[in-house]
């Protein structure tokens, strides 16, 4: 891992079981990647990082906070008053899973509280919350096969359009296709198909800045013809989930 907690990007094994991770999961991977939110939360965790002092207690109070059996005896250092704060003591290191900083705008990467950038396991502590606009209603009123959608004028209006254009093509395959039972798997398998080459691409490129296409394609995909084009495609896709923070 490199100072970020990224994967060596040349060997898939070093990510994990990634097909068991959650949509979350998948947005955190690539949000933890964006420089802006990077720099972001480096800048509010460095008063917290130069008063921080590591301490026992620390890690006694993770183990308590993850449910693990812990000794009455054990816990006889904390006093009566840290015993009513042991999440807050347990989350106190920066450099740990679970410690967060209030975002400065909530809205802007969809949390209300930042995490560390450099640790990628932090779905027990994800919670991504955001109003982006768009929604939909079913009118009684309508015709067979019409739905409507609702815009906010107080939000951006191209994120809105891009859902509802992606709700309305989804709608109308269920309408002409009443049979296919699948096609909410199908238009699953589709989206997740290559997120995590995308990512191994973006990291390809900041491990290793110089790498031609050429070669990032060879080690996506060994053999393949293509690999040089796909490889770009991958790139390019990656820089998109990654700024707009979706997966």
């Amino acid at each position: 891992m490199n100072e970020w907690g990224t994967p060596p990007w040349r060997d898939l094994d070093e990510y994990g079981y990634y097909n068991g991770w959650s949509d979350d999961r998948w947005r955190w991977e690539f949000l933890r990647r964006r420089p802006e939110y990077r720099a972001e939360f480096e800048a509010l965790a460095a008063p917290y990082r130069a008063e921080f002092v590591w301490s026992p207690k620390i890690a006694l109070a993770e183990a308590v906070v993850s449910g693990l059996i812990v000794p009455k005896e054990e816990l006889a250092i904390f006093s009566d008053e840290e015993m009513t704060r042991l999440a807050a003591i347990a989350f106190s290191d920066p450099e740990g899973p679970g410690f967060t900083v209030s975002a400065a705008d909530p809205g802007k990467y969809g949390l209300y509280s930042l995490l560390n950038p450099a640790i990628g396991d932090q779905e027990l502590w994800l919670k991504f919350e955001e109003y982006d606009g768009f929604n939909f209603f079913v009118d009684d009123e309508r015709d067979e096969g019409q739905l409507a959608v609702t815009f906010d004028l107080r939000m951006p209006i191209d994120l809105q359009l891009q859902k509802a254009r992606e709700y309305l093509l989804d709608e109308q395959y269920r309408y002409q296709n009443p049979d296919d039972e699948d096609a909410p798997i199908k238009k699953e398998r589709e989206r997740r198909n290559g997120r995590i080459e995308a990512l191994r691409a973006i990291d390809a490129k900041e491990q290793e800045p110089a790498i031609v296409l050429r070669e990032m394609g060879e080690v996506l995909w060994p053999g393949q013809e293509k690999a040089p084009s796909r490889a770009a495609e991958a790139y390019a896709r990656g820089c998109r989930l990654r700024d707009r923070c979706r997966a």
